[in-house]
């Protein structure tokens, strides 16, 4: 039944063998409800006319067989143009000349029918067609051809809400000259708004008559995509090399993706692939030129804005133009508008009063094509112009902050599209204008603030911000986010910056007096709370009151483990010491962090109970060749102005300021400096709060750090070149001196030679070269030159250089002779390879008679067979015999076999 299911469509060839009919086309998706889509073949065919002049109906289709990729098919009856005698069917609309566009679909009222799928999974819809248009330049043989379209779409992880784009372009009666550029764009869009992509593919045809086909392939002549053809991001197709007449045909395959979350990150997905079949007419040299058409490029809305976008065009010959546009826009609520006025030069105006339900985070394309129709239908030219439009959240407006305490209360007006999920509240220290770039929605890391949190629907316009730092000045933004998977961003709003003055003791020091690994030094001060109105109130949180001192090891340590100093206080106003010296530290490998806490009433702590913790600057040397390179860091509340760094050289008493640098700098390189020689240092920060009422600067020391320079830097790699000679059994090096192209190597004292004679094995030194003007080196005697060598170049110091690895292999030789004449003459008594062979570990080798059975075996890479049977011992007849040898090959990645086979001739 199979075969017969391949043979019985041959019969039926010669019905259609003059018949021409497809031309172009697509499958249309469009979700309806759960598993349930409305499917819709849009299909471009041809009627050629017959001798009364009228476009031929012979090939016409009333209705199109349709397979789901999901086992299952059905017969879609033609649903557009007017009603014809034949069965009742409507006839479909012709588009120009004899092409005509023929709709047939599974749910004519878009509410009813459509084809309901098993569950989630990707499915392949396609349509299979034995009638393409005739005499296509680029699918030889094309009306033998089928006519194949397809649509896959992935149903499940990103829901049911799939929808293929939307091609509001004819695909037929298209027009190119040549010697001259053509243009075309589908004009599609996503009904859903996911983002679209386009590439050329090949036609399809079936890949047999066994039904169901499930995926075209290409013809045997094969479709090729004709010459200089290309198609950009907008969908916009440009051939600049038609050359023949005629017919051709282009597939577009669009891709679309949604966005999606998964495990609550966001994903751009793909989701579905539609291949569109377009028909090209090429005419012989046009006697107009392109027109030209001017216009917006990408522009961008706050939505509830109108958008107003002019266009113009204008032919080079002075003929009549008609421009029109598509975009999803026109479909939109309100839909926009697009008017034109003149005709040479021609006027478009593309009009949107945009609301908060267009907002995406993909932009809408608007295509505007102008068209000359001065010409026959078959000399138009068309030209288009794409714009991106970006339609984005409006801004919050209103934002204010409080402060309260130590805390900070932001607050903002509501936005005015409900649309939106939430808020993202933003900060940055001290006070930061932010100014988005063009288009530039959401706060970008680089603008200095950072995130702090959010709130969860459109009517939570307040925060508080409790992890502030009194005595610091602090700047807010807000943006508005829609609903993922979109999860559009707005503007950022209004910045505004505050000063948290402080109802806490503040830590204004911690600096290194002392540095010693068992006697070490630390200088920590503090200032008291400020008792105004509106910070501390000294009336409700009474006395006594009590500060705190704790320390921790490590500059981020909050394992406050150590009390090391508790004051207590009669009143308020009363003097008390602020000041702490710390003793007994190792302040060469350690840096120490400090927390203040404060109570009333010897017990109740207030607010956080705690000031913000600050740690003491620790620095680090690294040694280098005449150079020390420093690098330091710190913990502190308060910000960092400037780093002074000061030096003290060698036989030297006292330190000597050496540079300052900015306090966002950490880091400074001392060069120019003697090797060997002790040079120490020390880190001097100047600092300050925001907070006018905090007397500034203040000065905050590391601890001191000693070094010598030393040479650290290796060597350049030596170039290597390495020449294997076979036939000699020896290895050339030769390399050359780092000295005389490195800048940073001028005393190299000796080279290491490694080798190894397998690649990743283990490289061993097997010579040692003091002539540092001595750049060649021979490896001789060897049984084998595979190998892998490197040379390290060392200096003074002792460094030595990367290593720089260079293999080369055997050029192993084994070759059997064809014939040998075993009669004891003293020649060629005996079978043997041919010498010499060269860097053959062993062999393995069988020689047969004319049955298959063995006559002789061995390992012996000689073989130095007499010509007798091994197991009988007596004399083979003359004759032809068969041989497999496996040559096992000294090769640098290891033994390799080799299996050589062939005819012998034994001659007595």
């Amino acid at each position: 039944m199979r075969k017969l299911l391949r043979i019985l469509p041959l019969f039926f060839l010669p019905l259609f063998a003059t018949a021409t009919h497809q031309v172009s086309g697509y499958i249309y998706f469009k979700h309806m409800t759960g598993l349930t889509y409305q499917v819709t073949l849009y299909n471009y065919t041809n009627g050629d006319p017959p001798t009364d002049g009228k476009c031929g109906t012979d090939a016409d289709r009333d209705t199109m067989r349709i397979w789901y990729g999901d086992g299952t098919s059905d017969v879609l009856v033609r649903s557009n143009g007017t009603v014809i005698d034949q069965g009742g069917y409507p006839g479909g609309v012709t588009v120009c000349d004899c092409r005509k566009i023929n709709i047939y679909t599974n749910s004519p009222d878009g509410v009813s029918g459509g084809h309901t799928y098993p569950g989630a999974g990707t499915y392949h819809i396609w349509i299979d067609d034995q009638d393409r248009m005739k005499d296509i330049i680029n699918i030889p043989n094309s009306v033998s051809e089928d006519f194949y379209l397809f649509t896959s779409i992935t149903i499940g992880f990103a829901g049911e809400d799939i929808s293929t784009p939307v091609i509001t372009h004819p695909l037929a009666c298209e027009y190119a000259c040549t010697g001259q550029c053509y243009y075309y764009n589908l004009g599609a869009y996503s009904p859903t708004g996911d983002s679209i992509s386009y590439a050329l593919g090949d036609c399809l045809c079936a890949p047999g008559y066994v039904s169901p086909v499930e995926y075209g392939v290409d013809p045997a002549g094969g479709y090729k995509l004709p010459p200089g053809s290309t198609i950009d991001s907008t969908g916009t197709l440009k051939w600049c090399q038609p050359v023949t007449p005629g017919i051709y045909n282009f597939s577009i395959r669009i891709v679309s993706y949604k966005h999606t979350v998964i495990s609550g990150t966001s994903y751009s997905l793909p989701i579905d692939t539609m291949d569109v079949e377009l028909e090209i007419i090429v005419n012989s040299a046009c006697t107009t030129q392109d027109p030209v058409i001017t216009g917006p490029d990408d522009t961008c809305v706050v939505a509830g804005s109108v958008l107003d976008l002019r266009y113009t065009a204008k032919d080079t010959n002075g003929h009549s133009l008609t421009m029109s546009a598509a975009c999803q826009s026109f479909t939109a609520v309100p839909p926009s508008t697009f008017t034109t006025t003149g005709s040479d030069p021609i006027h478009g105006q593309f009009i949107w009063s945009t609301n908060c339900s267009d907002v995406r985070n993909s932009p809408y394309q608007l295509t505007v094509k102008a068209t000359d129709i001065d010409f026959p239908i078959y000399d138009s030219v068309s030209v288009y112009k794409t714009t991106l439009i970006h339609i984005v959240p409006p801004a919050p407006t209103g934002l204010t902050a409080k402060v309260l305490g130590n805390s900070v209360y932001l607050h903002w007006d509501t936005s005015v599209c409900p649309e939106v999920s939430g808020y993202q509240i933003y900060r940055a220290p001290g006070c930061v204008k932010f100014t988005p770039g063009y288009c530039e929605t959401g706060v970008p890391l680089s603008s200095g603030y950072t995130y702090i949190g959010s709130t969860n629907n459109v009517d939570s316009v307040s925060f508080i911000d409790y992890s502030v730092i009194p005595g610091l000045n602090y700047s807010y933004l807000v943006i508005a986010e829609f609903p993922l998977p979109d999860g559009s961003l707005s503007f950022a709003s209004n910045d505004t910056c505050v000063l948290v003055r402080r109802n806490l003791p503040l830590l204004i020091n911690v600096s290194v007096d002392s540095t010693d690994k068992n006697d070490g030094k630390i200088y920590v001060r503090w200032i008291k709370p400020l008792a105004d109105s509106g910070y501390l109130d000294t009336v409700k949180l009474s006395a006594p009151y009590t500060y705190k001192l704790y320390r921790a090891v490590g500059m981020n340590s909050t394992s406050f483990n150590t009390l090391i100093c508790t004051v207590h206080s009669t009143f308020f106003g009363s003097t008390i010491d602020t000041a702490y010296k710390d003793t007994g530290l190792n302040t060469v490998n350690n840096s120490y962090r400090y927390k203040l806490d404060f109570y009333y009433n010897d017990s109740l702590p207030i607010g956080t109970s705690s000031a913000p913790p600050a740690s003491s600057i620790f620095l680090d040397t690294k040694p280098g060749n005449e150079r020390i390179n420093l690098s330091w860091a710190s913990n502190v509340p308060w910000n960092d102005s400037t780093y002074s760094i000061y030096r003290r050289g060698p036989g030297a008493s006292a330190f000597n300021l050496l540079a300052t640098v900015p306090g966002s700098v950490h880091n400074y390189t001392d060069s120019g400096i003697t090797n060997a020689k002790t040079f120490c240092y020390y880190i001097k920060s100047t600092s300050f709060y925001a907070d006018p009422s905090i007397f500034h600067p203040l000065y905050d020391s590391s601890e001191e750090q000693c070094n010598s320079p030393k040479d650290t830097t290796p060597p350049c790699k030596p170039a290597l070149m390495v020449l294997a000679e076979c036939n000699t059994f020896s290895d050339s090096l030769i390399w050359n001196n780092p000295d005389h192209f490195c800048p940073n190597t001028d005393d190299i004292e000796y080279y290491n030679i490694l080798y190894s004679p397998t690649v990743n094995g283990d490289m061993q030194t097997i010579q040692t070269i003091t002539n540092v003007n001595d750049t060649i080196f021979v490896n001789s005697n060897l049984s084998s030159v595979a190998g892998c060598y490197a040379v390290l170049a060392v200096d003074s110091a002792g460094n030595v250089s990367f290593l720089n690895t260079v293999c080369v292999d055997n050029c192993p030789q084994y070759t059997l002779p064809n014939v040998f004449t075993p009669n004891g003459d003293g020649q060629d008594d005996f079978f043997t390879p041919i010498l010499p062979y060269r860097y053959i570990k062993n062999i393995d080798i069988n020689i047969y008679n004319r049955w298959g059975q063995v006559m002789f075996h061995t390992n012996n890479p000689m073989i130095n067979w007499d010509g007798k049977d091994q197991t009988s011992h007596g004399e083979c007849p003359d004759g032809v015999y068969y041989y497999i040898c496996t040559v096992n090959e000294i090769r640098v990645t290891g033994v390799q076999p080799v299996v050589l086979k062939g005819f012998l001739q034994l001659i007595r």
